[in-house]
């Protein structure tokens, strides 16, 4: 079978014997010779040269797939793009920009890096950026707005006195923040005077005199007016509070719970 393209040649050079059926074996008429280098010139312009599949812009210093004319990748690079403008553009430096490397599909752009950040810009407009600091927004890049952590999961609360059952107790992260929720139901201690004290909090809490409060949801036979949870800085524990009609602030005892029926509904954000 004539050999009338690149990819139809053998790594083995003796099974090279023609190139587009012109005899280049032991014994070629000297003919043959001129007539194997222009079927292997045009061999070269068909891979090469015509789009179909790789075109080398040497002019322009450009690569494009599928294309003569393959966009510029600004400041010398590599352009692949096929026929309706979808693209992978890989630059090597441009003003500010490092490397780059840009995908175009029905206007998606994303491009990386400029200054180490990763820019994601549907239609060319920034909407976010992945930066040594975290995830920005909309064209921000202050590093104190940055998103650098986010986090699900959930956490086993532990109680100082006596034991205590979780129904449900989940959190979320956001940053610095801690979204907690807990229900606690079935203290096992509804006697003592000695204060109750939740810990296992999935995150200690800052060490900056930021500390959190937050009220609870629903709290049965608590024997106050209002209660409130607490975290103190430095804490991986919280403690309750109630207030009677003076405004003076008590710490919850277990026996407080008197009911065997005794819950605690607990919705609290802090500072990690």
């Amino acid at each position: 079978m004539p050999k009338d393209k690149l990819t139809d040649y053998s790594a083995t050079n003796a099974s090279n014997t023609d190139v587009g059926g012109v005899n280049i074996d032991e014994g070629m008429l000297p003919s043959a010779v001129n007539n194997a280098i222009r079927e292997l010139m045009t061999h070269q312009a068909n891979a090469f040269g015509a789009g179909t599949p790789l075109y080398v812009d040497e002019t322009n210093n450009r690569v494009g797939i599928g294309t003569t004319s393959p966009a510029t990748a600004t400041g010398g690079g590599i352009d692949i793009e096929r026929a309706g403008g979808a693209s992978v553009r890989l630059d090597d430096t441009t003003n500010t920009v490092t490397g780059e490397l840009q995908v175009y599909s029905s206007g998606m752009n994303l491009a990386t890096t400029t200054n180490h950040n990763i820019i994601i810009s549907p239609n060319n407009s920034e909407v976010a950026r992945f930066t040594t600091n975290g995830l920005t927004f909309n064209g921000d890049t202050a590093s104190a707005n940055a998103l650098d952590d986010y986090e699900e999961g959930t956490w086993t609360p532990t109680i100082g006195n006596g034991t205590v059952s979780a129904s449900y107790a989940s959190y979320t992260k956001i940053g610095d923040t801690v979204h907690l929720r807990v229900t606690l139901s079935v203290f096992s201690d509804r006697s003592s005077g000695s204060a109750i004290v939740i810990s296992g909090l999935p995150f200690t809490s800052a060490s900056n005199s930021k500390t959190s409060q937050g009220i609870l949801g629903r709290y049965i036979n608590s024997g106050g007016d209002a209660i409130i949870a607490y975290i103190g800085e430095s804490r991986a524990e919280m403690y309750f509070f109630t207030t009677n009609q003076s405004d003076l602030y008590t710490q919850v005892q277990h026996n407080h719970l008197s009911s065997t029926n005794a819950s605690l509904f607990v919705t609290i954000t802090y500072i990690a």
